[in-house]
């Protein structure tokens, strides 16, 4: 206890409390930034709530039914793979999962089969205008997402914060994650 109230004491006592502030502020100040493109992600850039995350749950929305006209015909093979790929992108639709892209393509890359599977199977003259409304509501949610600013604010954090001086050694020891970026579909 001596020590602490010696003038050497208060210099290491002081040395510390610095030494911990850095890294401290640091991460507070990531943390902001990264929660500002979170936002992003789910108010979208203009605030009017077309976001990543609201076209994300359109395409979702739109698989699940996809998948209720896919059970009308049960000789479709791909439905227990749009259950899967549906349950997955529901689990991920969060850039925090980290997989989200992946859910996403995977999704729409297995609506694309059951639509092709379906058109083969001969559907019904109003199933198939189902089909044809569901490829464009697929395609362009995907569309929106690519264009949408979440991916280049999400890109710039992942780059320039993290990437640089002491952010980069927040993101090696895992106290900060890099977001996931949208996947381009429609390439």
């Amino acid at each position: 206890m001596k020590f602490l109230k010696s003038y050497t004491g208060a210099l290491v006592v002081l040395a510390a409390v610095i030494v911990l502030s850095a890294p401290l502020g640091c991460l507070r100040s990531v943390n902001a930034q990264r929660a500002q493109v979170l936002e992003l992600f789910a108010q979208g850039g203009q605030g009017d709530g077309g976001s990543v995350a609201s076209d994300l749950q359109d395409r979702i929305g739109t698989a699940q039914n996809l998948l209720t006209v896919a059970r009308r015909y049960p000789e479709t093979d791909g439905i227990s793979d749009l259950e899967g790929a549906i349950a997955w992108a529901q689990g991920n639709a969060d850039p925090d999962k980290g997989a989200f892209p992946e859910a996403d393509v995977n999704m729409g890359a297995v609506c694309a089969q059951v639509i092709a599977q379906l058109r083969a199977a001969g559907v019904s003259e109003k199933d198939a205008q189902y089909l044809y409304g569901f490829e464009a509501e697929l395609s362009g949610a995907a569309d929106r997402m690519s264009r949408d600013e979440y991916s280049k604010a999400a890109d710039r954090f992942n780059r320039k914060v993290l990437g640089r001086f002491p952010a980069v050694l927040l993101r090696n020891l895992g106290a900060v994650k890099e977001l996931a970026l949208v996947a381009d579909v429609n390439d």
